[in-house]
């Protein structure tokens, strides 16, 4: 896309979570998630009477094509809808609802890598300290521990940190049972 400038094109970098150099490799992933979008509205596929869900479903094409099936963080979807970060986490509740079945491997991957990427926590305990792109991703966690059963406790914000969750190691090993499970019925 040469029609952008090169402020263009940083900006656009930013937003899209990725280097000027990967930028037309993007553009063209949405390029495709537009094609899609316009194909189901001229098929009659996909009619929305609200603004609401056709955001939702523009949400659900971008994970599918742009973000390599995994769920943005609640700043990429404000970066890109230019919404706060209150209405993006809607956006993303909605989307992972609607389009659960969908976007069953997107979300279970998400999960999985926040668990991946988790560090031990800075006390001398078990428990795993994990940094959400969205306080969504947390409340998916918690209601997987919460449908299990048993006593495990919920995840919680660490006292005195904005992103930082502390998942105790009881609640840790059960999700990550829970999430094997989950990719193994996919």
């Amino acid at each position: 896309m040469n029609a952008l400038s090169a402020e263009e094109r940083r900006q656009l970098a930013h937003a899209l979570g990725c280097t000027v150099g990967e930028l037309d490799g993007r553009l063209k992933a949405i390029s495709e998630a537009a094609t899609r979008e316009y194909l189901a509205m001229f098929l009659g596929q996909e009619g929305f009477s609200r603004v609401d869900d056709f955001l939702v479903w523009r949400l659900y094409l971008l994970i599918d094509t742009v973000f390599a099936r995994r769920l943005p963080s609640t700043a990429t979807i404000s970066a890109l809808f230019q919404t706060t970060a209150s209405r993006s986490r809607t956006l993303l509740r909605a989307v992972m609802s609607k389009y659960q079945y969908q976007l069953q491997e997107a979300i279970t991957g998400s999960l999985q890598q926040l668990l991946d990427e988790s560090e031990p926590a800075s006390d001398d305990s078990l428990a795993r300290v994990i940094v959400p792109g969205s306080d969504t991703l947390i409340d998916a966690l918690n209601d997987r521990i919460a449908a299990r059963g048993g006593d495990y406790p919920a995840i919680a914000r660490v006292h005195g940190h904005v992103n930082q969750y502390r998942v105790e190691k009881s609640s840790f090993d059960a999700l990550l049972e829970i999430l094997a499970a989950e990719r193994d019925d996919d």
